[in-house]
């Protein structure tokens, strides 16, 4: 479920504000193909499991984990992507995206970031490791645009990047 935004020391409105409620990544794909096309911009925060699996139709037993194991890989499916096309549904929105990793040297996140930024066709993407936010205690991330990378160090300097730089962009 999203937040309704907050930025600090900023006039945000909002004229109009909905909620929907998901259920599967489907449900995801369904309203955001509905809903693209009438964005400016698209903030795409949500990441979504690249599996998902069929009901089973069949009792399990607690006995018998190798049977449950084997449901699984009978069950599984790869879900559809969201990010690639959001610039199909859209073109002219401006697109954020963010990349979450975790334990990687910070040449190798901000390298995943640019190729992220290409495949999905994002304006800008915020990128960040797990490692690095746990071991300096901080909400540390890498805002990527036009080749430039800045390091934002809290929840509020993300969120006083994007404002600005999108609000640079409409």
């Amino acid at each position: 479920m999203s937040e309704k935004p907050q930025l600090i020391n900023r006039t945000f409105i909002v004229s109009e504000y909905k909620q929907y409620n998901i259920t599967d990544v489907q449900s995801v794909y369904t309203l955001m193909e509905e809903l693209v096309s009438q964005m400016d911009i698209v903030i795409h925060c949500m990441a979504v499991s690249d599996f998902g699996f069929k009901p089973c139709s069949t009792k399990l037993k607690s006995s018998d984990p190798l049977a449950f194991i084997d449901s699984l890989k009978d069950r599984i499916y790869k879900t559809p992507k969201i990010l690639p096309m959001i610039k199909k549904w859209n073109p002219n929105c401006k697109l954020v995206s963010f990349k979450f990793e975790v334990n990687l040297p910070h040449e190798e996140l901000i390298q995943i970031a640019k190729d992220s930024m290409l495949s999905g066709g994002s304006d800008i993407v915020i990128a960040n490791d797990k490692t690095e936010m746990v071991n300096n205690k901080s909400h540390i991330a890498y805002g990527l645009y036009n080749n430039e990378e800045v390091k934002l160090n809290s929840k509020d300097e993300i969120s006083e990047f994007l404002y600005d730089l999108l609000k640079s962009m409409i």
